[in-house]
Protein backbone atom coordinates (compact mmCIF):
# COMPACT_ATOMS: atom_id res chain seq x y z
CA UNK A 1 0.00 0.00 0.00
CA UNK A 2 1.34 3.45 -0.88
CA UNK A 3 1.85 5.75 2.08
CA UNK A 4 1.25 9.39 1.23
CA UNK A 5 1.71 12.73 2.91
CA UNK A 6 -1.33 14.54 4.27
CA UNK A 7 -0.56 18.12 3.23
CA UNK A 8 -2.30 20.75 5.34
CA UNK A 9 -1.93 24.47 5.84
CA UNK A 10 1.15 25.48 7.75
CA UNK A 11 -0.72 26.80 10.74
CA UNK A 12 -1.88 23.24 11.42
CA UNK A 13 1.49 21.73 10.61
CA UNK A 14 3.16 24.03 13.12
CA UNK A 15 1.44 22.56 16.15
CA UNK A 16 3.76 20.49 18.31
CA UNK A 17 3.13 17.50 20.53
CA UNK A 18 2.79 19.59 23.68
CA UNK A 19 -0.07 21.44 22.02
CA UNK A 20 -1.89 18.20 21.41
CA UNK A 21 -0.99 17.25 17.85
CA UNK A 22 1.53 14.85 16.43
CA UNK A 23 1.95 14.55 12.66
CA UNK A 24 3.94 11.81 10.96
CA UNK A 25 3.53 11.40 7.22
CA UNK A 26 -0.14 10.75 6.53
CA UNK A 27 -1.00 10.09 10.21
CA UNK A 28 -2.37 12.89 12.39
CA UNK A 29 -2.72 12.34 16.14
CA UNK A 30 -4.65 14.74 18.39
CA UNK A 31 -4.33 14.11 22.12
CA UNK A 32 -5.83 17.25 23.67
CA UNK A 33 -8.70 19.57 22.87
CA UNK A 34 -7.92 21.65 19.82
CA UNK A 35 -9.41 23.00 16.64
CA UNK A 36 -8.57 22.58 12.98
CA UNK A 37 -9.79 25.39 10.74
CA UNK A 38 -7.32 25.13 7.89
CA UNK A 39 -7.78 23.92 4.32
CA UNK A 40 -5.45 21.38 2.70
CA UNK A 41 -3.28 23.06 0.06
CA UNK A 42 -3.83 20.13 -2.30
CA UNK A 43 -6.18 17.17 -2.52
CA UNK A 44 -4.83 14.10 -0.81
CA UNK A 45 -2.76 11.95 -3.10
CA UNK A 46 -4.26 8.92 -4.80
CA UNK A 47 -3.91 5.36 -3.51
CA UNK A 48 -3.17 6.29 0.11
CA UNK A 49 -4.69 5.55 3.48
CA UNK A 50 -5.12 8.77 5.44
CA UNK A 51 -5.57 8.45 9.19
CA UNK A 52 -6.53 10.94 11.88
CA UNK A 53 -6.55 9.69 15.46
CA UNK A 54 -8.19 11.61 18.31
CA UNK A 55 -7.32 10.20 21.71
CA UNK A 56 -7.52 10.94 25.41
CA UNK A 57 -10.36 11.12 27.92
CA UNK A 58 -12.03 14.51 27.62
CA UNK A 59 -10.35 15.33 24.30
CA UNK A 60 -12.64 17.32 21.99
CA UNK A 61 -11.43 17.97 18.46
CA UNK A 62 -13.40 20.63 16.59
CA UNK A 63 -13.18 20.16 12.85
CA UNK A 64 -14.22 23.05 10.64
CA UNK A 65 -11.70 22.65 7.88
CA UNK A 66 -11.61 20.60 4.67
CA UNK A 67 -10.95 16.88 4.29
CA UNK A 68 -10.54 15.77 0.69
CA UNK A 69 -9.96 12.10 -0.01
CA UNK A 70 -11.95 11.12 -3.08
CA UNK A 71 -9.39 9.96 -5.61
CA UNK A 72 -7.76 6.72 -6.75
CA UNK A 73 -7.96 3.93 -4.17
CA UNK A 74 -7.60 6.25 -1.20
CA UNK A 75 -9.24 5.53 2.14
CA UNK A 76 -9.95 7.66 5.20
CA UNK A 77 -9.83 6.48 8.82
CA UNK A 78 -10.92 8.73 11.65
CA UNK A 79 -9.98 6.80 14.79
CA UNK A 80 -11.32 7.61 18.26
CA UNK A 81 -9.68 6.43 21.47
CA UNK A 82 -10.52 6.80 25.18
CA UNK A 83 -14.02 8.22 24.50
CA UNK A 84 -12.59 11.19 22.64
CA UNK A 85 -14.94 13.38 20.63
CA UNK A 86 -14.95 15.04 17.21
CA UNK A 87 -17.33 17.94 16.56
CA UNK A 88 -17.84 18.62 12.85
CA UNK A 89 -19.05 22.20 12.42
CA UNK A 90 -21.08 23.93 9.75
CA UNK A 91 -17.91 25.35 8.22
CA UNK A 92 -16.41 21.90 7.63
CA UNK A 93 -16.33 20.28 4.20
CA UNK A 94 -15.70 16.59 3.67
CA UNK A 95 -15.28 15.16 0.19
CA UNK A 96 -15.01 11.43 -0.42
CA UNK A 97 -16.74 11.44 -3.79
CA UNK A 98 -14.71 10.64 -6.89
CA UNK A 99 -14.29 12.87 -9.95
CA UNK A 100 -16.65 10.71 -12.03
CA UNK A 101 -19.50 11.99 -9.81
CA UNK A 102 -20.62 8.36 -9.44
CA UNK A 103 -18.33 6.47 -7.08
CA UNK A 104 -16.94 7.31 -3.65
CA UNK A 105 -13.98 6.26 -1.54
CA UNK A 106 -14.41 4.61 1.89
CA UNK A 107 -14.62 6.84 4.97
CA UNK A 108 -14.27 4.84 8.21
CA UNK A 109 -14.88 5.94 11.80
CA UNK A 110 -13.57 3.37 14.29
CA UNK A 111 -12.54 2.99 17.93
CA UNK A 112 -14.22 4.31 21.08
CA UNK A 113 -15.75 7.76 21.11
CA UNK A 114 -18.28 10.11 19.52
CA UNK A 115 -18.45 12.14 16.34
CA UNK A 116 -21.22 14.75 16.16
CA UNK A 117 -22.24 16.64 13.04
CA UNK A 118 -23.60 20.00 14.03
CA UNK A 119 -26.89 21.00 12.43
CA UNK A 120 -25.26 23.47 10.03
CA UNK A 121 -22.90 20.88 8.54
CA UNK A 122 -23.94 20.09 4.97
CA UNK A 123 -22.72 16.88 3.33
CA UNK A 124 -23.50 18.20 -0.16
CA UNK A 125 -21.39 20.97 -1.69
CA UNK A 126 -21.84 19.86 -5.28
CA UNK A 127 -23.84 22.92 -6.29
CA UNK A 128 -26.26 20.85 -8.36
CA UNK A 129 -28.79 23.03 -10.17
CA UNK A 130 -32.19 21.45 -9.66
CA UNK A 131 -33.75 23.20 -12.64
CA UNK A 132 -31.39 21.51 -15.12
CA UNK A 133 -31.05 17.97 -16.42
CA UNK A 134 -28.13 15.78 -15.38
CA UNK A 135 -26.51 16.25 -18.79
CA UNK A 136 -26.95 20.02 -18.61
CA UNK A 137 -25.43 20.06 -15.14
CA UNK A 138 -22.39 18.17 -16.40
CA UNK A 139 -22.00 20.73 -19.18
CA UNK A 140 -22.46 23.57 -16.73
CA UNK A 141 -19.90 21.99 -14.44
CA UNK A 142 -17.39 22.04 -17.25
CA UNK A 143 -18.24 25.65 -17.94
CA UNK A 144 -18.65 27.38 -14.61
CA UNK A 145 -18.25 24.71 -11.93
CA UNK A 146 -21.92 24.72 -10.95
CA UNK A 147 -21.84 20.97 -10.26
CA UNK A 148 -18.61 20.26 -8.45
CA UNK A 149 -17.19 16.97 -7.23
CA UNK A 150 -17.49 18.03 -3.60
CA UNK A 151 -19.58 15.92 -1.28
CA UNK A 152 -19.63 13.52 1.66
CA UNK A 153 -21.51 10.52 0.26
CA UNK A 154 -20.45 7.50 2.32
CA UNK A 155 -19.56 6.70 5.92
CA UNK A 156 -18.75 3.36 7.55
CA UNK A 157 -18.61 3.00 11.33
CA UNK A 158 -18.79 0.36 14.01
CA UNK A 159 -17.42 -0.84 17.34
CA UNK A 160 -17.87 1.55 20.26
CA UNK A 161 -18.45 4.57 18.02
CA UNK A 162 -21.42 6.89 18.48
CA UNK A 163 -22.49 9.01 15.51
CA UNK A 164 -24.77 11.98 16.28
CA UNK A 165 -26.69 13.80 13.55
CA UNK A 166 -28.79 16.94 14.05
CA UNK A 167 -30.26 17.62 10.59
CA UNK A 168 -31.01 15.79 7.35
CA UNK A 169 -28.23 17.69 5.59
CA UNK A 170 -25.72 15.99 7.92
CA UNK A 171 -26.46 12.63 6.31
CA UNK A 172 -24.18 11.25 3.62
CA UNK A 173 -26.38 11.74 0.57
CA UNK A 174 -25.49 14.05 -2.30
CA UNK A 175 -26.29 14.84 -5.92
CA UNK A 176 -24.51 12.24 -8.05
CA UNK A 177 -24.58 10.53 -11.40
CA UNK A 178 -25.72 6.97 -12.02
CA UNK A 179 -26.39 4.69 -14.96
CA UNK A 180 -30.06 4.09 -15.67
CA UNK A 181 -31.64 0.93 -17.08
CA UNK A 182 -30.93 2.13 -20.61
CA UNK A 183 -27.23 2.69 -19.92
CA UNK A 184 -27.45 6.49 -19.93
CA UNK A 185 -26.11 8.80 -17.25
CA UNK A 186 -28.84 9.97 -14.93
CA UNK A 187 -29.05 12.28 -11.96
CA UNK A 188 -29.54 10.70 -8.53
CA UNK A 189 -29.46 11.89 -4.95
CA UNK A 190 -28.15 9.17 -2.69
CA UNK A 191 -25.29 7.95 -0.55
CA UNK A 192 -24.47 5.16 1.89
CA UNK A 193 -24.39 4.63 5.64
CA UNK A 194 -22.74 1.33 6.60
CA UNK A 195 -22.30 -0.24 10.03
CA UNK A 196 -19.73 -3.02 9.73
CA UNK A 197 -16.66 -2.27 11.83
CA UNK A 198 -17.62 -4.42 14.82
CA UNK A 199 -20.66 -4.75 17.11
CA UNK A 200 -21.78 -1.99 19.47
CA UNK A 201 -22.11 1.19 17.41
CA UNK A 202 -24.86 3.75 18.03
CA UNK A 203 -26.44 6.33 15.73
CA UNK A 204 -28.28 9.11 17.56
CA UNK A 205 -30.86 11.12 15.59
CA UNK A 206 -31.72 14.30 17.47
CA UNK A 207 -32.65 18.01 17.35
CA UNK A 208 -34.88 17.72 14.24
CA UNK A 209 -36.74 15.07 12.26
CA UNK A 210 -34.45 13.68 9.57
CA UNK A 211 -34.91 11.92 6.24
CA UNK A 212 -32.44 9.83 4.24
CA UNK A 213 -32.71 8.65 0.63
CA UNK A 214 -29.42 6.75 0.51
CA UNK A 215 -28.70 3.18 1.60
CA UNK A 216 -28.52 2.08 5.25
CA UNK A 217 -26.92 -1.35 5.57
CA UNK A 218 -25.19 -3.28 8.30
CA UNK A 219 -23.29 -6.46 9.04
CA UNK A 220 -22.60 -5.68 12.71
CA UNK A 221 -25.00 -5.34 15.63
CA UNK A 222 -25.89 -1.70 16.30
CA UNK A 223 -28.35 0.65 17.98
CA UNK A 224 -30.44 3.40 16.42
CA UNK A 225 -31.55 5.94 19.04
CA UNK A 226 -34.20 8.23 17.60
CA UNK A 227 -34.75 11.22 19.85
CA UNK A 228 -36.53 12.69 16.83
CA UNK A 229 -38.00 10.87 13.82
CA UNK A 230 -35.88 9.27 11.10
CA UNK A 231 -37.49 8.47 7.74
CA UNK A 232 -35.76 6.14 5.30
CA UNK A 233 -36.95 6.86 1.74
CA UNK A 234 -34.30 5.22 -0.46
CA UNK A 235 -35.54 3.15 -3.40
CA UNK A 236 -33.43 0.50 -5.15
CA UNK A 237 -33.09 1.36 -8.83
CA UNK A 238 -30.40 0.92 -11.50
CA UNK A 239 -28.84 4.34 -10.94
CA UNK A 240 -29.00 4.17 -7.13
CA UNK A 241 -28.69 0.68 -5.68
CA UNK A 242 -29.81 1.52 -2.15
CA UNK A 243 -31.94 -0.26 0.44
CA UNK A 244 -32.50 -0.56 4.19
CA UNK A 245 -31.24 -3.79 5.75
CA UNK A 246 -28.40 -6.09 6.60
CA UNK A 247 -26.07 -6.93 3.78
CA UNK A 248 -24.03 -9.96 2.83
CA UNK A 249 -23.89 -13.39 4.45
CA UNK A 250 -23.57 -12.17 8.05
CA UNK A 251 -26.90 -11.53 9.81
CA UNK A 252 -26.88 -8.83 12.47
CA UNK A 253 -29.28 -7.10 14.85
CA UNK A 254 -30.57 -3.53 14.82
CA UNK A 255 -31.96 -2.33 18.17
CA UNK A 256 -34.29 0.64 17.94
CA UNK A 257 -34.27 2.92 21.00
CA UNK A 258 -35.63 6.40 21.69
CA UNK A 259 -39.10 7.95 21.61
CA UNK A 260 -38.83 9.12 18.00
CA UNK A 261 -40.16 7.01 15.15
CA UNK A 262 -38.27 5.08 12.49
CA UNK A 263 -40.31 5.38 9.31
CA UNK A 264 -39.26 2.79 6.73
CA UNK A 265 -40.70 4.05 3.46
CA UNK A 266 -38.24 2.63 0.92
CA UNK A 267 -36.80 -0.68 -0.26
CA UNK A 268 -36.05 -3.25 2.45
CA UNK A 269 -33.69 -6.21 1.99
CA UNK A 270 -32.50 -8.40 4.84
CA UNK A 271 -29.99 -11.24 4.99
CA UNK A 272 -31.32 -14.48 6.51
CA UNK A 273 -31.15 -14.34 10.30
CA UNK A 274 -31.41 -10.56 10.60
CA UNK A 275 -33.31 -9.22 13.61
CA UNK A 276 -34.83 -5.83 14.43
CA UNK A 277 -35.58 -5.27 18.12
CA UNK A 278 -37.96 -2.41 18.89
CA UNK A 279 -36.99 -1.54 22.46
CA UNK A 280 -38.61 1.91 22.53
CA UNK A 281 -40.57 4.20 20.25
CA UNK A 282 -42.18 3.11 16.99
CA UNK A 283 -41.05 1.46 13.80
CA UNK A 284 -43.52 2.23 11.01
CA UNK A 285 -43.36 -0.27 8.13
CA UNK A 286 -44.70 1.59 5.11
CA UNK A 287 -43.28 -1.07 2.78
CA UNK A 288 -42.85 -4.82 2.94
CA UNK A 289 -39.81 -5.92 5.00
CA UNK A 290 -38.57 -7.88 2.02
CA UNK A 291 -38.81 -6.45 -1.44
CA UNK A 292 -37.72 -9.76 -2.93
CA UNK A 293 -36.92 -8.59 -6.43
CA UNK A 294 -34.23 -9.40 -9.00
CA UNK A 295 -31.72 -7.22 -7.14
CA UNK A 296 -31.63 -9.48 -4.07
CA UNK A 297 -28.63 -11.41 -5.35
CA UNK A 298 -26.68 -8.21 -6.00
CA UNK A 299 -27.46 -6.74 -2.59
CA UNK A 300 -26.73 -9.88 -0.60
CA UNK A 301 -23.94 -11.50 -2.57
CA UNK A 302 -22.88 -14.23 -1.92
CA UNK A 303 -26.23 -15.21 -0.35
CA UNK A 304 -28.36 -17.07 -2.91
CA UNK A 305 -31.97 -16.16 -3.42
CA UNK A 306 -32.78 -19.82 -2.81
CA UNK A 307 -31.49 -19.42 0.76
CA UNK A 308 -33.85 -16.55 1.52
CA UNK A 309 -37.16 -18.44 1.86
CA UNK A 310 -38.93 -16.22 -0.61
CA UNK A 311 -37.69 -13.12 1.13
CA UNK A 312 -39.11 -13.96 4.58
CA UNK A 313 -35.84 -13.27 6.36
CA UNK A 314 -36.49 -10.68 9.09
CA UNK A 315 -37.07 -11.62 12.74
CA UNK A 316 -38.99 -8.78 14.42
CA UNK A 317 -39.07 -8.47 18.21
CA UNK A 318 -41.18 -5.77 19.87
CA UNK A 319 -40.29 -5.27 23.52
CA UNK A 320 -42.59 -3.86 26.20
CA UNK A 321 -41.67 -0.25 25.46
CA UNK A 322 -41.91 -0.51 21.67
CA UNK A 323 -44.45 -0.40 18.86
CA UNK A 324 -44.39 -1.84 15.36
CA UNK A 325 -46.93 -0.41 12.92
CA UNK A 326 -47.81 -2.11 9.63
CA UNK A 327 -49.24 0.29 7.07
CA UNK A 328 -48.98 -2.08 4.10
CA UNK A 329 -49.47 -5.82 3.56
CA UNK A 330 -46.39 -7.58 4.89
CA UNK A 331 -44.92 -10.89 3.77
CA UNK A 332 -41.26 -10.46 4.70
CA UNK A 333 -41.19 -11.62 8.33
CA UNK A 334 -39.53 -14.84 9.42
CA UNK A 335 -40.85 -14.47 12.96
CA UNK A 336 -42.74 -11.93 15.07
CA UNK A 337 -42.45 -11.75 18.85
CA UNK A 338 -44.29 -9.06 20.76
CA UNK A 339 -44.48 -7.91 24.35
CA UNK A 340 -45.23 -4.34 23.37
CA UNK A 341 -47.69 -3.03 20.80
CA UNK A 342 -48.53 -4.21 17.28
CA UNK A 343 -50.37 -1.55 15.35
CA UNK A 344 -52.21 -2.22 12.07
CA UNK A 345 -54.00 0.15 9.70
CA UNK A 346 -57.15 -1.44 8.28
CA UNK A 347 -59.84 -0.54 5.77
CA UNK A 348 -62.27 -2.09 3.36
CA UNK A 349 -59.47 -3.00 0.95
CA UNK A 350 -57.99 -5.31 3.59
CA UNK A 351 -60.93 -7.74 3.71
CA UNK A 352 -59.09 -10.08 1.33
CA UNK A 353 -55.53 -11.25 1.84
CA UNK A 354 -53.35 -11.76 4.88
CA UNK A 355 -52.18 -8.55 6.48
CA UNK A 356 -49.00 -9.87 8.14
CA UNK A 357 -47.59 -13.15 6.78
CA UNK A 358 -45.01 -14.74 9.11
CA UNK A 359 -42.95 -17.69 7.88
CA UNK A 360 -42.50 -19.49 11.20
CA UNK A 361 -43.87 -18.26 14.54
CA UNK A 362 -46.01 -15.46 15.92
CA UNK A 363 -45.60 -15.10 19.67
CA UNK A 364 -48.32 -12.66 20.68
CA UNK A 365 -48.23 -10.43 23.71
CA UNK A 366 -49.03 -6.85 24.67
CA UNK A 367 -51.48 -4.77 22.66
CA UNK A 368 -53.00 -5.19 19.21
CA UNK A 369 -54.08 -1.71 18.12
CA UNK A 370 -56.33 -1.37 15.07
CA UNK A 371 -56.43 1.93 13.17
CA UNK A 372 -59.36 2.74 10.89
CA UNK A 373 -58.40 4.31 7.55
CA UNK A 374 -61.95 5.66 7.33
CA UNK A 375 -63.35 2.73 5.35
CA UNK A 376 -63.26 -0.07 7.94
CA UNK A 377 -66.44 -2.13 7.76
CA UNK A 378 -68.05 -5.18 9.30
CA UNK A 379 -66.29 -8.38 8.28
CA UNK A 380 -63.46 -10.82 8.94
CA UNK A 381 -59.84 -9.76 8.49
CA UNK A 382 -56.94 -12.23 8.27
CA UNK A 383 -54.42 -10.23 10.26
CA UNK A 384 -51.75 -12.89 10.78
CA UNK A 385 -50.69 -16.14 9.14
CA UNK A 386 -47.92 -18.26 10.63
CA UNK A 387 -47.01 -21.92 11.10
CA UNK A 388 -47.27 -21.37 14.86
CA UNK A 389 -49.48 -18.81 16.63
CA UNK A 390 -49.06 -18.64 20.40
CA UNK A 391 -49.97 -16.17 23.13
CA UNK A 392 -52.65 -13.49 22.92
CA UNK A 393 -53.09 -9.76 22.42
CA UNK A 394 -55.14 -7.17 24.27
CA UNK A 395 -57.35 -5.82 21.47
CA UNK A 396 -57.68 -2.04 21.14
CA UNK A 397 -60.26 -0.88 18.58
CA UNK A 398 -61.15 2.66 17.47
CA UNK A 399 -63.99 4.40 19.26
CA UNK A 400 -67.40 3.14 18.19
CA UNK A 401 -66.08 -0.05 16.56
CA UNK A 402 -66.69 -3.47 18.12
CA UNK A 403 -65.06 -6.78 17.33
CA UNK A 404 -63.05 -9.76 18.52
CA UNK A 405 -59.65 -11.24 17.76
CA UNK A 406 -59.08 -15.01 17.64
CA UNK A 407 -55.50 -15.70 18.73
CA UNK A 408 -55.70 -19.29 17.47
CA UNK A 409 -55.97 -18.30 13.81
CA UNK A 410 -55.03 -14.61 13.68
CA UNK A 411 -58.47 -13.48 12.49
CA UNK A 412 -60.08 -10.20 13.51
CA UNK A 413 -63.87 -10.03 13.26
CA UNK A 414 -65.45 -6.58 13.16
CA UNK A 415 -69.07 -6.81 14.27
CA UNK A 416 -70.07 -3.17 14.45
CA UNK A 417 -68.96 0.16 13.02
CA UNK A 418 -70.57 3.55 13.64
CA UNK A 419 -73.15 4.87 11.22
CA UNK A 420 -72.21 8.24 9.68
CA UNK A 421 -74.84 9.99 11.76
CA UNK A 422 -73.51 8.35 14.90
CA UNK A 423 -70.01 9.57 14.13
CA UNK A 424 -71.26 13.13 14.13
CA UNK A 425 -72.64 12.65 17.64
CA UNK A 426 -69.42 11.37 19.16
CA UNK A 427 -68.26 13.36 22.10
CA UNK A 428 -65.13 15.51 21.90
CA UNK A 429 -63.36 12.96 24.07
CA UNK A 430 -64.18 10.18 21.64
CA UNK A 431 -63.05 12.31 18.71
CA UNK A 432 -59.79 12.97 20.47
CA UNK A 433 -59.31 9.22 20.73
CA UNK A 434 -60.13 8.39 17.10
CA UNK A 435 -58.35 11.22 15.30
CA UNK A 436 -54.82 10.05 16.13
CA UNK A 437 -55.72 6.64 14.70
CA UNK A 438 -56.88 8.26 11.48
CA UNK A 439 -53.60 10.16 11.40
CA UNK A 440 -51.66 6.89 11.50
CA UNK A 441 -53.51 5.55 8.47
CA UNK A 442 -53.19 8.84 6.62
CA UNK A 443 -49.45 8.19 6.46
CA UNK A 444 -49.95 5.18 4.21
CA UNK A 445 -47.87 5.45 1.09
CA UNK A 446 -49.77 5.45 -2.19
CA UNK A 447 -48.47 3.40 -5.11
Amino acid sequence: MNRGIFTVACAFCGLVASEGLVRADQNIVISSSTQFSETPHDPLSSNTTETMTVRGTGTVFTFDGVWNNGTGTSKTYWKLEDDARINVTGEARINDNMPDLINARPFYVTGTGTIEFQAAFDADHTGYLSGMTAAANVTAHGGDGSWANDGFSTINFGGDVTIVTNASQNLTSIHKLGTDAGGSLAHTHHGLITISEGDGATWVVQSADQAYDGGINWSSDWTLRTVTDLSFTGVYEPEAKVAFGSRGPNPATLTKEGDGALNIEGTQLYAPGTEIVVAAGTVNFHTDPSDYGPWYQTWHWPVNKADADGGQTLALTVEAGGTATFLAPTSGLRSLTSEGSISICLGSADVTGVKVDVLTALEAGGDLVIHDDGTLGVGMYDLFDAVSLTGSFDLNLPAGINGTYDSSNGVLTITQVPEPATLLLLTMAALAAILPRRTVCSRRLTT
